[in-house]
């Protein structure tokens, strides 16, 4: 059996599994926000973390929806980067989140709903940000950090080493609305 990304997170770091569930329980719930928005450098671990969040959601019974613009670059189950297709992979990704908050607003069932794109700036947040809000949700923009060094080794996706080290700069000073909820996950 697989385990789970929870599980994955509760072996790797058993501290930073306990600050998400306790996050989860704090800030997500019947009661709470049903969007969370992460941002983070590639390698960081957001998908992991949105997974282990989708995991706490489905064991409290609430569906949940990962985007992320990175599903689109699968093939064949396999990650391939093709550059001449962010742009629409990106639009792909905001088309389906956007299509889940309105099919979970006319619904019963609030699905938590994740973000996974790195969303170092504003810019890049703000259509996820705005648009929950416009659904009427509360969403969270869930900073996850990292050391750029390892988080640079662990990356899956094939940045080259002067465009990582760019993002790092870039994620350093983020100009973020500041009505948004901002929360970090180290």
């Amino acid at each position: 059996m697989v385990p789970t990304a929870l599980q994955t997170l509760t072996t790797y770091d058993p501290r930073k599994a306990r600050f998400l569930a306790s996050f989860f329980d704090t800030f997500c719930g019947p009661e709470g926000t049903s969007v969370v928005v992460l941002r983070g450098l590639p390698g960081s671990g957001k998908s992991l973390v949105a997974q282990a969040l989708a995991d706490l959601a489905n064991q409290g019974g609430w569906e949940s929806s990962i985007w992320s613009a990175d599903s689109f670059f699968m093939e064949e189950g396999s990650y391939v980067f093709r550059p001449e297709n962010l742009n629409r992979n990106h639009g792909l990704c905001l088309k389906g989140y956007l299509k889940t908050l309105e099919e979970g607003t006319t619904s019963e069932a609030r699905p938590l709903i994740l973000v996974d794109n790195t969303n170092l700036s504003g810019v890049e947040a703000a259509p996820y940000m705005a648009a929950a809000l416009a659904y009427g949700r509360q969403p969270i923009l869930l900073t996850v950090h990292a050391n750029s060094y390892e988080a640079f080794k662990r990356c899956v996706h094939g940045v080259p080493a002067d465009k990582f080290k760019q993002m790092v700069e870039h994620a350093q000073e983020p100009a973020l609305a500041p009505w948004w909820h901002l929360e970090t996950f180290l």
